[in-house]
């Protein structure tokens, strides 16, 4: 027989809170807080990896002065020089919350393995170069041409009566220049 006297009770320990203490934010944290949270924010770490890449310039780039609309423009390069720019989708950019619209011809020269657009630098809203307001049309060509080409395509241009001025643009001075990208 057991008797209420006889029984010991006995206590078992409870487990005990590490005494390792670190301090964190002005917080005091046992060793497993702490290798726990230090767990958690390395998986919420990310890293940014930032990719800065240089414009691709591989084109030639000319400046149109003419008081002719854009179709009848490309219709008058078409017999000059004999390509054959058809309409294509416009170009749209957006500045200050306002998408510009600007009217584009297109050909691709598979013989020279060239592509050809005429752009308006007009639309309802604004030029798609500030700094070229008197300017009406842009004249993109890519791969970039060549010297030899270049030169004898400038000097057909100026045989043209409706053209009024025409000059090659640089892209470095105009970057907005860069966002022309086709196909």
């Amino acid at each position: 027989q057991r008797t209420a006297s006889s029984v010991k009770e006995v206590e078992t320990p409870k487990k005990k809170p590490n005494k390792k203490l670190h301090k964190k934010r002005g917080k005091t944290f046992t060793q497993t807080d702490y290798f726990r949270d230090l767990h958690f924010s390395s998986m919420t770490k990310i890293k940014k990896h930032r990719i800065s890449l240089e414009p691709d310039r591989n084109y030639y780039l000319a400046a149109i002065a003419s008081h002719e609309k854009v179709y009848y423009m490309g219709w008058i390069l078409n017999r000059e020089l004999g390509i054959h720019f058809v309409r294509s989708a416009d170009f749209c950019t957006t500045r200050k919350s306002t998408n510009l619209f600007f009217p584009v011809f297109a050909w691709k020269d598979e013989y020279k393995m060239l592509s050809w657009h005429l752009i308006s630098n007009r639309s309802e809203h604004g030029f798609f170069l500030d700094d070229l307001k008197n300017i009406d049309f842009l004249l993109h060509i890519t791969p970039n041409p060549g010297a030899a080409f270049i030169d004898n395509l400038e000097n057909k241009l100026k045989t043209i009566p409706v053209i009024y001025a025409f000059f090659p643009v640089d892209p470095q001075e105009y970057p907005m220049a860069d966002s022309l990208q086709f196909d």
